[in-house]
């Protein structure tokens, strides 16, 4: 535009020329529509970088919350981290239940056998069982005759064992394979006592030639052993303890026993005390 006065070509949006330093007045609209239009440009900017971002409350001492900008680098970042340890959680489970299945599948070969030989089991097996474990604990704990157990162990109050082992029982006549036990020490490895239940489990409405699925329903917890035995029952052995009326722990043991063909036989429930533990 026109300086008023002097004439001389000026900008458009100052409030005084440059070369006769006359006031113009008529500019300041011009200016506040420039003002207000940047402003409204800086808004809009602001919004769309505020819709970019995790809104994610932080609460501190006092009781009051912050809010806090995550930006979706950084809420990637944290899923990654979630999911990484959801699938590091999942592998160590899978981990554990085949370690322990090894040794039940081991033991469920072995039982194969009962009534033959245990050299005809090694021979057969490929596996070399032994006559002592190299656990002082399970010597200690365990009768048997042979033995094979995983080489990785858990600590029981201290003591080093197995964390599983599979044992075997031979006849004082012939000489052959009697019975086949699969114990789970890892059961044992937070509590000598086993798992904390809330009563002792009690079976009894249980009619014998029930489904062993119904009673192991009702039990819902891991055995401490499992054994095989020459008449063609299975026993499954539960420890665990529970609160008394009194409120005293006692620790129970419980034995159930099926049928080869997975029916329910009987069951009983001993009273554990410190020195058979």
């Amino acid at each position: 535009m026109l300086c008023p006065k002097c004439k001389k070509e000026i900008d458009d949006l100052i409030s005084e020329c440059p070369f006769c330093h006359t006031y113009i007045k008529t500019n300041e609209g011009q200016r506040k529509k420039l003002s207000d239009k940047r402003r409204g440009q800086l808004t809009d900017k602001r919004r769309k970088k505020d819709k970019n971002k995790t809104i994610r409350v932080r609460a501190v001492p006092d009781g009051t919350e912050i809010k806090r900008g995550l930006g979706k680098r950084g809420l990637k970042l944290v899923i990654a981290g979630g999911i990484a340890a959801v699938f590091i959680i999942l592998i160590i489970v899978i981990v554990m239940a085949l370690t322990a299945s090894k040794g039940l599948r081991y033991a469920e070969d072995a039982s194969v056998y009962i009534g033959e030989q245990p050299q005809t089991l090694n021979v057969r097996t490929g596996i070399q069982y032994l006559d002592e474990s190299k656990f002082y604990g399970v010597n200690s704990a365990l009768t048997f005759d042979y033995i094979y157990e995983s080489e990785k162990s858990v600590k029981v109050q201290g003591i080093e064992y197995p964390a599983w082992a599979v044992t075997l029982s031979v006849s004082d006549h012939g000489g052959h394979i009697s019975r086949v036990t699969y114990t789970d020490f890892s059961v044992l490895k937070h509590d000598i006592r086993g798992k904390k239940l809330d009563a002792c489990i009690d079976l009894d409405r249980f009619a014998s030639g029930t489904k062993q699925s119904a009673v192991m329903k009702e039990i819902d917890l891991s055995p401490y052993s499992i054994t095989y035995s020459e008449d063609g029952g299975v026993t499954y052995v539960y420890k665990y303890y529970y609160k008394r009326d009194n409120g005293d722990e006692q620790a129970m043991l419980t034995r159930v026993t099926f049928s080869d063909k997975g029916k329910y036989k009987y069951s009983t429930n001993e009273v554990l005390i410190p020195k058979n533990m």
